[in-house]
């Protein structure tokens, strides 16, 4: 059930998972992870600048990805949050799942600083891709107006 979910997030479905938090969360990173592995590469970089079907590929892959580590890293603050709890009273978690939730936690940092050097990587050849399409786009409108006068 986790896995086909896991498989739903990596393409950019919305989540319908049920189950613990720290599970949920914890594929959530495993999903974003790979999708950022596959955009992390010297070469994948160098073909979007010259590639503009590459570009638009990582703005696809890439985009949503950006958005689910953002919504993913307030939830992941919160349980870090209550496993950071020192009073014995009030601790949500027991150690070894405090233990793993701070260690989510830290890759969750890991993954924001991925995040933000891919978004900085392709940022300016998507925005390239993105304005060179239009422009054809709007050329071959005005190819197909002139050519039906």
């Amino acid at each position: 059930m986790y896995a086909a979910n896991a498989e739903k997030l990596a393409s950019g479905e919305p989540a319908k998972v049920k189950g613990p938090a720290y599970k949920q969360a914890s594929e959530e990173v495993q999903a974003i992870s790979r999708v950022f592995a596959l955009w992390d590469s010297d070469e994948r970089k160098a073909a979007a600048k010259s590639d503009d079907a590459v570009a638009l590929a990582a703005k696809a892959e890439l985009l949503p990805a950006l958005a689910r580590t953002e919504q993913l890293s307030s939830r992941i603050k919160a349980m870090t949050d209550k496993a950071k709890e020192p009073d014995p009273d009030l601790q949500t978690y027991g150690p070894v799942m405090k233990a793993k939730v701070l260690a989510l936690g830290e890759d969750c940092v890991s993954l924001l600083a991925t995040a933000a050097a891919l978004h900085a990587a392709y940022l300016d050849s998507v925005q390239a891709a993105a304005l060179r399409s239009d422009q054809q786009g709007r050329n071959r409108a005005e190819e197909e107006e002139a050519a039906r006068r």
